[in-house]
C-alpha cells in the first residue's frame, strides 16, 4: 500500500484528481488581464503579437472602430468599443496542497 500511496497520488494530484472524498475541490486561478486577442459581435477583430503586446484592428458592423493593444501591465487600451471584448481562457485549475 505504501508503493501505491507512493506513486498514485502525486500523480493524480498532477492531474488534477483525488482519491480522497475529504480533499478539498480545486480552485481556478486566472489572470487579471487577457490579452489573448478578442471576441467581436457583429463584426472582427484582426489581431497579431508585437513583442510583448498584443495589437488588434476592429471593425464592427461594417466600420472601422480602430487600432487597440493591450499589456498584461495596462490592459486594452484605448477603451474597447462595445461590440468587443477580450478573449477569456488563461484560467488554471490548481489542485489544493494536502497532506498524504
Amino acid at each position: 500500500m505504501a508503493v501505491f500511496t507512493t506513486l498514485w497520488y502525486p500523480l493524480l494530484a498532477l492531474l488534477g484528481l483525488s482519491i480522497r472524498q475529504d480533499a478539498p475541490p480545486p480552485t481556478e486561478v486566472t489572470s487579471a488581464i487577457s490579452c489573448r486577442g478578442l471576441e467581436v459581435k457583429d463584426g472582427s477583430a484582426s489581431c497579431f503579437k508585437d513583442g510583448p503586446k498584443t495589437v488588434c484592428e476592429v471593425f464592427c458592423e461594417g466600420k472601422r472602430q480602430g487600432g487597440f493593444s493591450c499589456t498584461a501591465d495596462k490592459g486594452w487600451t484605448p477603451e474597447l468599443p462595445p461590440c468587443a471584448k477580450p478573449i477569456e481562457g488563461n484560467t488554471v485549475r490548481k489542485q489544493p496542497d494536502f497532506d498524504l
